[in-house]
């Protein structure tokens, strides 16, 4: 995923995709739409999130088999252009 740095809109909406946001998430620079919710994707967000500075919408978790825990890593206060984080809890 760290190769795609033009990518400007990722949406996996409940693609049945797990595993974790790797950390090379970062290298996508020019991203604005990370929208990976209703996937078993575990684990926390990555440190690296906050190398996205054109970053506008997060949307994650809401799967029933795992999802986004842990704490927001203080970095995603370097997305300047952030305007939306949607955190699903999963039950």
């Amino acid at each position: 995923i760290g190769y795609l740095t033009k990518m400007a809109h990722f949406y996996l909406y409940a693609n049945n995709i797990g595993g974790v946001l790797p950390s090379e998430i970062g290298n996508l620079t020019l991203l604005q739409d990370l929208q990976i919710q209703y996937n078993p994707i575990g684990g926390t967000l990555p440190s690296e999130i906050g190398n996205l500075k054109s970053l506008k919408t997060i949307h994650a978790g809401g799967h029933f088999d795992g999802g986004i825990n842990g704490t927001i890593p203080s970095e995603i206060g370097l997305c300047i252009s952030l305007e939306s984080i949607q955190i699903i809890q999963t039950l």
